[in-house]
């Protein structure tokens, strides 16, 4: 994890965050809705005007098209950008995490910190310091930030073998939304 990641972690662990703390507050909330009150939702906080002329914290909403995760096609990915450096993306067709195949595609999204406080449209992985999970904690944003430890069923509590360490990590970051 580098520098910026690591600060950015530090600047969400605070109380109350200094960065990311849109991520902290609406993680939770997300966490209890369908597909259509999660767009709802995130339509909500979509700013009326650019800020900071916006009156209120509000999110820059932007679309893209990318490949579908088979290879086979594209879908839409939907970003919402905060200037606190929450971004949530939200994927129709979800990603290789969640959907194994195309008879079994889910949407998906997943509540993430940027590395910087910025307001910029696009974040790539690499802008991205950390995923948030449905209580609001700061997980891993991908398998190779994940601290693999052997598998020890013995020890309390077990540890798995790592296959499902990386999907428990993978599932905490990756919400599927239900029709």
């Amino acid at each position: 994890m580098s520098a910026g990641a690591k600060e950015a972690v530090r600047k969400f662990g605070e109380a109350p965050p200094s960065q990311g703390g849109t991520a902290k507050r609406l993680a939770p909330v997300l966490a209890t809705l369908k597909e259509d009150a999660f767009l709802a939702e995130m339509q909500s906080q979509v700013c009326a005007t650019p800020p900071p002329a916006s009156p209120r914290a509000c999110c820059l909403r932007t679309e893209v098209t990318m490949g579908d995760p088979w290879g086979r096609g594209t879908q839409k990915m939907i970003m919402y950008n905060f200037e606190d450096g929450t971004v949530v993306r939200y994927k129709e067709k979800g990603d290789a995490f969640t959907s194994p195949d195309p008879a079994h595609a889910v949407a998906t999204y997943s509540v993430e910190v940027k590395v910087a406080r910025n307001d910029a449209v696009t974040a790539g992985q690499g802008d991205i310091a950390c995923k948030v999970d449905q209580f609001g904690n700061a997980v891993p944003k991908g398998p190779g930030e994940l601290l693999k430890l052997p598998a020890n069923p013995a020890a309390s509590p077990p540890i798995p073998p790592e296959r499902e360490q990386i999907s428990n990590a993978m599932g905490a970051g990756h919400r599927i939304l239900e029709k």
